[in-house]
């Protein structure tokens, strides 16, 4: 079974007017991704863990800031780093 990848982030995904920049995403604007997270199964940090393939540093970086793990309706993992307040995104 392949895991998911990194594709982004909430800040870097989407353009100065709220429009969706990466293609792997399925989400047109800013708007249907807040409905997506809005939607989203929360989900435990061993699922997550067990199909996302987290890089090393971005493990580094949120360490201990992870405050939930979700899995969107359209197939998209993600957590949010409540210190950062960021969205990171993968998809496989």
């Amino acid at each position: 079974m392949n895991k998911a990848k990194f594709i982004g982030t909430c800040n870097d995904s989407f353009d100065f007017e709220g429009e969706c920049v990466i293609d792997l995403l399925p989400w047109r604007s800013v708007e249907d991704f807040h409905l997506a997270e809005e939607e989203a199964d929360g989900i435990s940090r061993e699922f997550f863990n067990m199909n996302v393939d987290v890089p090393a540093e971005i493990s580094r970086l949120t360490k201990n800031h992870i405050k939930a793990y979700y899995l969107t309706q359209d197939g998209i993992w993600m957590f949010y780093d409540e210190t950062a307040d960021i969205y990171y995104f993968f998809t496989e």
